[in-house]
C-alpha cells in the first residue's frame, strides 16, 4: 500500500471557540481528525470556486446567440453590457493568468 504524501506545509488559524467545536463536532462525526477534516473540506470548496471561475454557464438561447456570433465572419458592434463586461474582465486579470474579482 502506498504511503499519504508528506505534507510538508502548514496554516496557522485563530478562530473563534465555537467555530472549533463546531469543527471538531463535525470532524468526529465524520470520524476524521480536526486537521483531516478542515484540509478536506477547504480542498473541495476550492475546487468549487475555481471551477466556477473556469466554468461559463449559459442558457440555451444565450448559447445559440454565442455559437453564431462565433460562425459570423464579419465584426459585430459590442453592445454597452459586453463592452462593460469586457473592461471589468480586463481590469481584473492579474499578470499571472489569475483574477481580482
Amino acid at each position: 500500500m502506498p504511503s499519504p504524501p508528506v505534507r510538508t506545509e502548514s496554516l496557522n488559524l485563530r478562530l473563534r471557540p465555537e467555530t472549533k467545536r463546531l469543527l471538531q463536532q463535525a470532524a468526529a462525526m465524520a470520524g476524521q481528525s480536526v486537521t483531516d477534516f478542515v484540509i478536506t473540506i477547504g480542498a473541495e470548496r476550492a475546487r468549487q470556486l475555481i471551477e466556477q471561475h473556469h466554468v461559463v454557464t449559459m442558457n440555451q438561447a444565450a448559447f445559440e446567440k454565442f455559437c453564431h456570433l462565433l460562425d459570423d465572419p464579419s465584426p459585430q458592434p459590442l453592445s454597452p453590457e459586453l463592452q462593460e463586461g469586457f473592461s471589468r474582465y480586463a481590469a481584473a486579470k492579474q499578470s499571472d493568468g489569475t483574477f481580482r474579482w
